[in-house]
């Protein structure tokens, strides 16, 4: 797991007898685990040699909203196309395992100071036991948080404690997911820059699976979405309920097109 190096002068203070300053909560009340609603974007995703660069387009018809542009460093064929219209299916079913968490997860109480400086100041704790997803009572947060001018969250890393088993036939024993994000502007929020997962798990208790995975965001575009009722957000796109943990639902597509 990427750790943040601060300088050697570092003041530590017991949050839990203090509280959480106040540009942590101003951090948190504008952060978004995922890009936030209303954004386009391309996502170039790499696990060991293969490779992919996908687009979202929220203006688009909810099938359409993610396309594959590239897959192995060329155009897809029309073969990759197929299964990768058929793994977005499955994502959109809500089949597949995924991290994922928004900020109202967090149990902000459990969020204790780690290290600080003049700039920076880094938070650990946990998520909400009465969630309903179990893998996220298996996970510590860590929550670095640029202070000044606008406090932000710069990184935030997801770390599995201890081994989860989703199913009877599968088991996680290692997650580690970072997530940098770019500083606001008065002209942008802060955005998803780069995203790294390590994943080493079993399947069927007999195949082992390891994934070192990377995810790079660019192409931002402000763009009007397609209309949706309020109970159906747009295919792909996060809503106010749950947005991705961008470290393992996007970037399995890369897996999910190979041959």
């Amino acid at each position: 797991m990427v750790r943040h190096l601060f300088p050697l002068a570092i003041v530590f203070t017991n949050t839990a007898a203090l509280g959480l300053p106040p540009w942590f909560h101003a951090a948190l009340a504008s952060f978004n685990s995922s890009a936030p609603f209303g954004w386009a974007y391309t996502v170039s995703s790499t696990c060991g040699s293969k490779t992919s660069v996908e687009r979202f387009d929220p203006s688009l018809s909810p099938e359409a909203q993610w396309s594959l542009l590239k897959f192995a460093k060329k155009p897809p064929s029309d073969a990759d196309t197929i299964r990768y219209r058929k793994y977005r299916a499955t994502i959109s079913s809500g089949s597949m395992l995924r991290a994922t968490f928004v900020r109202d997860d967090i149990n902000v109480p459990s969020m204790k100071l780690v290290r600080e400086n003049g700039e920076q100041a880094e938070f650990r704790g946990r998520f909400r036991n009465e969630l309903k997803d179990k893998l996220l009572d298996h996970l510590e947060l860590t929550l670095t948080i640029h202070k000044k001018p606008v406090p932000f969250v710069e990184k935030a890393i997801l770390h599995l404690i201890t081994s989860f088993v989703p199913v009877i036939s599968a088991r996680i024993d290692e997650l580690d997911v970072t997530m940098t994000f770019s500083a606001p502007t008065p002209e942008l929020p802060a955005l998803p820059l780069r995203v790294t997962s390590h994943f080493i798990g079993r399947a069927f208790w007999i195949k082992s699976i390891a994934e070192d995975i990377e995810l790079t965001y660019c192409g931002f575009k402000r763009i009007q979405p397609l209309r949706q009722s309020k109970d159906r957000p747009a295919t792909g796109a996060p809503s106010s309920k749950r947005q991705a943990c961008l470290g393992r639902e996007a970037s399995i597509s890369i897996l999910a097109t190979a041959t």
